[in-house]
């Protein structure tokens, strides 16, 4: 044999190697999708979201997903930080949500909401950026200030922040879109999304107007391991089998939650 043959055959043979690694490699990732059985969710506590007693919109999600490939989602529940760390290591499976960078992100939301103003009609106000707050009197619900990252007067609840519009004391309440829509349209401003408690107004929804002037996706992040992205895989395909039978929409809507955009 010469020794261009050996080289040839050398090529082959390390064509072949080449080619049965990746066949294993995509069997490995399959079998590891196939033989999961329970999956650990790392979030902090968040109400409405993630309830100890296993309600809230991402529990009740997350389970229904998983649950129709056999799985079992079991909640570790810890600071966010933490989460974060656990879910680099490996340790846990995902956590969430956050904006998107360029670590292991579902490309699907799990939330979405658009922020927006609600002032006067004829007060000469036409708000779409939250940069035209200023020097205007404005005032938001909890963590409202903190999401947009802009230093808005937050007070204690909607019903609040309603009373004040409605008054004359501030020129502009700031809130959640979807709330904004409905507190207009009835008169009912809810204490927290969950809808705990509601104080009623006598308005008129033809005096107000609502503008919107940010919004925000937010995202699972999963470990970055053949089992995460395995992981991943299964979750985007439920939420968008969820999306396509309407069932998405009637989880959010329960929770009084904007219905994420599938693409």
């Amino acid at each position: 044999m010469t020794q261009g043959q050996r080289n040839k055959g050398g090529d082959a043979i390390r064509h072949l190697l080449t080619m049965l690694a990746m066949a294993l490699a995509c069997w490995g990732l399959t079998a590891r999708a196939d033989q999961i059985n329970t999956v650990i969710h790392a979030t902090p506590e968040w109400t409405g979201f993630t309830n100890p007693d296993g309600s809230g919109i991402y529990n009740e999600l997350l389970s229904e997903i998983f649950a129709a490939q056999g799985i079992t989602v079991q909640r570790q529940t810890v600071p966010i930080n933490r989460a974060v760390a656990l879910v680099e290591r490996g340790d846990a499976d995902f956590t969430g949500g956050f904006r998107r960078d360029d670590r292991n992100f579902a490309d699907v939301p799990i939330y979405e909401t658009r922020f927006a103003a609600m002032y006067r009609t004829g007060s000469g106000l036409h708000i779409t950026s939250p940069d035209q707050l200023e020097n205007l009197r404005v005032a938001a619900p909890p963590q409202v200030s903190t999401t947009l990252g802009k230093a808005l007067t937050e007070v204690d609840s909607r019903a609040q922040a309603a009373k004040l519009l409605i008054a004359g004391r501030i020129d502009v309440y700031v809130d959640l879109q979807l709330p904004l829509e409905r507190f207009r349209a009835s008169g009912v401003a809810n204490l927290d999304v969950a809808n705990a408690s509601d104080t009623r107004f006598d308005i008129r929804p033809e005096d107000w107007t609502i503008t919107p002037i940010s919004g925000t996706r937010l995202y699972l992040l999963f470990s970055d391991t053949p089992r995460g992205h395995a992981l991943r895989d299964i979750y985007q395909k439920g939420t968008r089998a969820l999306a396509k039978s309407g069932r998405l929409a009637a989880l959010y809507q329960h929770y009084g939650l904007e219905v994420p955009t599938i693409d």
